[in-house]
This record gives structure tokens, sequence and C-alpha cells, in this order.
């Protein structure tokens, strides 16, 4: 009777294959995306202003904000009027699914309450027309993001952003 080592061929190239597939299969599980720490609290480096300013009506932007892994700290145009939200980490985004994770919290915290929205804070300076993670505190409940009128292509505004 003759043994054929095929199986202990097919073991030998098995068990290593296996690990190796374990190893890439925990390493696709645990990567995950990196944590921006959109709505984390931030400083907008603005003399006397510290992270809030009441009653602001245009977008503040500190693009060297140490405290925010993207460098982003904004805190946008009040369009609901007075809004008890501090200035807060963003990231740039293509689609609101990219502000998903966005820290949140309850009244009084100075974090964003209601989530966050892909939208575009400015339409003036290095940051015209670039989309963010925007507090939706900030925004009108229940009226759709529209692109500015600046922010199309052949509008001939002047924001370098705009391809």
């Amino acid at each position: 009777m003759t043994v054929s080592s095929r199986p202990r061929l097919i073991a030998r190239i098995a068990a290593p294959a296996l690990v190796v597939f374990i190893v890439a299969l925990a390493g696709i599980v645990t990567s995950g995306c990196e944590d921006k720490h959109i709505g984390r609290k931030c400083d907008l480096a603005i003399s006397g202003a510290g992270g809030t300013m009441e009653g602001a009506v245009s977008a503040t932007i500190n693009s060297q904000a140490v405290e925010c892994p993207t460098r982003l700290c904004l805190r946008p145009a009040e369009a609901n009027g007075p809004v008890p939200t501090e200035s807060l980490c963003s990231s740039e985004c293509g689609s609101d699914d990219d502000c998903a994770d966005g820290q949140t919290g309850v009244n009084g915290t100075g974090l964003c309450q209601t989530g966050f929205k892909c939208a575009i804070p400015t339409t003036v300076g290095p940051f015209c027309c670039k989309r963010m993670c925007v507090c939706k505190d900030f925004l009108v409940a229940g009226t759709p993001f529209t692109v500015p009128p600046v922010c199309m292509a052949g509008s001939g505004g002047t924001c370098v952003n705009v391809h």
C-alpha cells in the first residue's frame, strides 16, 4: 500500500495561506476610516473672539487649528439667528456621508446639536466654494442645500476653487 504525500503538501501550503488571509482580513476590519474629529470645539484664533461669535453674518475659518486633525476650524454664518454652537473642527467633504460621524452634544455644551451637512460655508477667500462639514444648527431647517451661483462653473466669479 502506498501513501500519497499530496495531503501533507496541501496542508503545508494551505496553513500559511490561511494565516495570511486572516491577518489581511483583520487589517481591513480594524483599519476603518480616519477620525477627523468633526464637531470638536476649536479656536478661531481671532483676537477677543475665542470660540464664539454670536450673530456672525459670515463664515470664519481658521486653517491652522492644531486641535483639529484636518487643521480646519469653522464658524459658519448664522442663517437661523444666534446659535448656541461654538466654532468646531470641520473637514472638506464630497457628500453628507463624509460628515456623518461628526461629534454632537446637547444644548449648553457648545457642540453641534443637529448633526452635520456637506455644504459651502463661504463664497469668498481661499476656501470659497469649498464643500465642508457644516453644523446644521447654523442652517435654515428644511432648506435643501444648493450650490451658490458664484460657485458654478462658467459663472464668471472670482473664486479660485471654481473650475
